[in-house]
């Protein structure tokens, strides 16, 4: 009873004493007194039922504050979803009976999570892994090298070109792209990741003075 008191209490607070809702709350609190012994054989029956029997009432609430929203004037809200004496009608038969939600009705097996695989410590194996991947998700190839700039073995532009003469390095251009023959579309260079043919002659000499300096010093 108490449950059906508070929301009585908050249709009074939110919607005035006098109002549709609060008058069928009030007329199925009376209801529940004078139906009082066939609510307790029902939970002497079905301990469940309380929770059914709100379950029902909040239903028909929450249609027809659903129904107070979407409508454009008071006289379109359906407010027979807020007559509640087949309910009283069904507990006085013994008839009542409705389904509960799986978080109310055993709240252990909602929260039941041994179906799922254990969670696992992410190694750092594991995220230099997912990096990789998200890198070569990212990766774009030179279609259209340098054919005198292109190195033979890709993998070898890290150990001759980075960190090597810095001072010296082409401005504005991205190695990896010219000697390497990819890179990745985040590259902070990837305005000039275009082809060879794009190139200026001085872009190419400055690039070729670079490589054999590198080289050189290799």
């Amino acid at each position: 009873g108490k449950q059906l008191e508070f929301f009585y209490g908050a249709f009074c607070i939110f919607f005035g004493p006098e109002s549709i809702g609060a008058t069928k709350m009030n007329e199925l609190l009376l209801c529940y007194g004078r139906h009082s012994q066939d609510f307790k054989e029902m939970i002497a029956a079905d301990s469940t039922f309380p929770a059914q029997f709100l379950y029902a009432v909040d239903t028909r609430v929450q249609k027809w504050l659903r129904a107070c929203k979407k409508a454009k004037s008071r006289d379109l809200v359906e407010d027979s979803y807020l007559e509640f004496a087949d309910l009283i009608r069904s507990v006085e038969l013994k008839s009542f009976s409705t389904a509960l939600p799986a978080a109310v009705s055993n709240p252990a097996d909602a929260n039941d999570e041994s179906h799922k695989e254990p969670s696992r410590k992410r190694t750092k194996t594991d995220r230099e892994k997912s990096e990789k991947e998200r890198l070569e998700k990212e990766l774009v190839k030179n279609d259209h090298p340098h054919p005198d700039l292109l190195l033979k073995d890709r993998n070898d532009w890290k150990k001759l070109f980075v960190g090597k003469h810095v001072e010296d390095r082409p401005k504005g251009l991205c190695l990896r792209w010219v000697f390497a023959g990819d890179c990745f579309s985040s590259c902070r260079h990837r305005k000039t990741h275009f082809s060879h043919s794009d190139l200026t002659d001085e872009q190419v000499k400055a690039l070729q003075a670079f490589a054999k300096k590198c080289q050189n010093k290799s």
